[in-house]
């Protein structure tokens, strides 16, 4: 579907599929809202945060809760759903968040699955309305109690849940939305139709000095500002575009936030291997291979003789002798290691153990990986990861391509042969000692727009002080 196409389909999608798609939610919302004991204190800031229930989508607020941690008088209220708000509640129960005042809604069930529709953008925007429809009760909830003592002061939602500015205009309060994927791909979605876009902040985990020659930053802002020109007095007036980024789970850049503090087996195999050695290799939490895609990273994998850190998570009813090639794990006991369950990606990328990083361009992964000054294989599967993975290989250069050729033709191509030849070229080639080089100084380069005094250390405090200000 051309991008036009399926830009239609998604506006059609968002003012029809909630009608006749999830009719009758507002029961299922109403009985299984579950509200914690509020500690709100009078008068103090009051942030409302609606949050996608993916941990790709979370992690970034996340990092806001600790950001405010050690605020005072400040109440914020997490609207998500699932395992995800379970697990920012064992943060906040174990301390972490320090001084906030914090309570909790679940209301957002599983989005809906469409595995046999390509189309991101139309998937993309079943889960949005799905969650609009589960989300009415607790807007009627909040207009009740407008202007009374510990109402929100502030709205923070993610991108794709555009349908909250509506609610943050009826309490006439401040709207911020927030992209959890990077600016080219903001600038895909860019709609003035979107109220999305009529926010009083743009917040985008980014920064300039990140972007190098893509320049994405500044078309998003010169967009911005040309339709604050040609509509003078309307919701524009006011939308700032506010870089923040990079915030990851990597030290000096965010807050480690795992619930998992036993010691991890992929770690120690770590603890065995020389100085920059070793491959990880990590899809992410909602990307998978195909099985043929399995057998020939596999076989690619046995056949370049770089030892690997793998995290690979059958899928259920199989095991991990039927995705292998016959007597994999017995050829290359001693060099691989396999984790079929939860890996501390950001604990593993910091290991000085590890030398590159075959990933799927998440948002999240590339930028933890960048901060990390690892170097990257890029093998990209969906939405915005064909062009993260050009970020990395031809912009920055500081990871090499999976199999030559552009990115969206990689799908259910990649061979054996591609596999070895990539892992060598990015381990233990000529080429690789340049790939490192440019990669810590992407590191030391994002390090420095965060630290102190830096562009986007300079924007959060500026974004955190706007919040506060009642």
């Amino acid at each position: 579907m051309k991008i036009s196409g399926a830009r239609n389909v998604v506006k059609r999608i968002c003012r029809t599929s909630a009608t006749f798609l999830f009719k009758g939610l507002h029961n299922a919302v109403q009985r299984n809202s579950q509200t914690m004991t509020k500690e709100k204190e009078p008068g103090g800031p009051h942030i409302l945060m609606v949050i996608i229930p993916a941990s790709g989508h979370a992690a970034l607020f996340i990092q806001f809760l600790y950001l405010l941690r050690h605020h005072r008088n400040v109440t914020v209220t997490v609207v998500c759903g699932g395992p995800m708000i379970a697990e920012i509640a064992k943060l906040h129960k174990r301390g972490d968040f320090n001084d906030l005042h914090m309570h909790f809604e679940s209301i957002f069930g599983p989005p809906p699955r469409h595995s046999d529709d390509p189309e991101v953008a139309v998937q993309a925007a079943l889960a949005s309305a799905q969650m609009e429809s589960e989300f009415q009760a607790v807007k009627r909830r909040l207009i009740e109690e407008k202007g009374t003592v510990g109402a929100p002061t502030s709205l923070i939602s993610d991108l794709l849940l555009w349908w909250t500015k509506g609610t943050a205009d009826e309490l006439g309060i401040p709207w911020y939305s927030v992209s959890t994927s990077p600016t080219w791909f903001m600038l895909y979605e860019f709609e003035p139709q979107y109220a999305s876009l009529r926010a009083t902040g743009l917040l985008v985990n980014s920064a300039f000095e990140a972007e190098g020659t893509t320049g994405s930053l500044e078309a998003l802002v010169h967009l911005v500002e040309q339709r604050k020109k040609s509509d003078p007095g309307k919701p524009f007036e006011n939308t700032q575009v506010i870089p923040i980024g990079p915030m990851a789970q990597i030290s000096g850049f965010g807050v480690l936030s795992t619930l998992e503090d036993k010691p991890s087996e992929s770690l120690k195999s770590l603890d065995r291997r020389d100085e920059g050695s070793v491959l990880y290799i990590a899809f992410g939490s909602e990307c998978n291979l195909t099985a043929d895609e399995t057998f020939q990273l596999a076989s690619g994998l046995e056949e370049s003789g770089v030892p690997f850190l793998w995290v690979l998570k059958p899928p259920s009813g199989q095991t991990i002798k039927d995705l292998l090639p016959e007597g994999f794990q017995a050829r290359t006991q001693g060099r691989g290691f396999i984790e079929t369950g939860w890996a501390p990606q950001a604990r593993i990328l910091l290991h000085p153990a590890t030398g590159g990083f075959l990933t799927h361009c998440g948002w999240n992964s590339t930028l933890e990986s960048l901060c990390a000054g690892v170097p990257m294989i890029t093998w990209p599967i969906s939405a915005d990861q064909p062009m993260n993975a050009r970020f990395v290989t031809d912009i920055q250069k500081v990871g090499v391509p999976v199999r030559d050729g552009p990115p969206e033709e990689y799908f259910n191509k990649v061979t054996k042969e591609d596999v070895t030849s990539a892992v060598r070229r990015l381990m233990v080639s000529d080429e690789a000692k340049e790939i490192k080089r440019n990669s810590l100084e992407m590191k030391r380069l994002l390090s420095q727009t965060v630290g102190e005094g830096g562009s986007s250390y300079v924007m959060q405090r500026n974004f955190i002080n706007d919040l506060l200000t009642v």
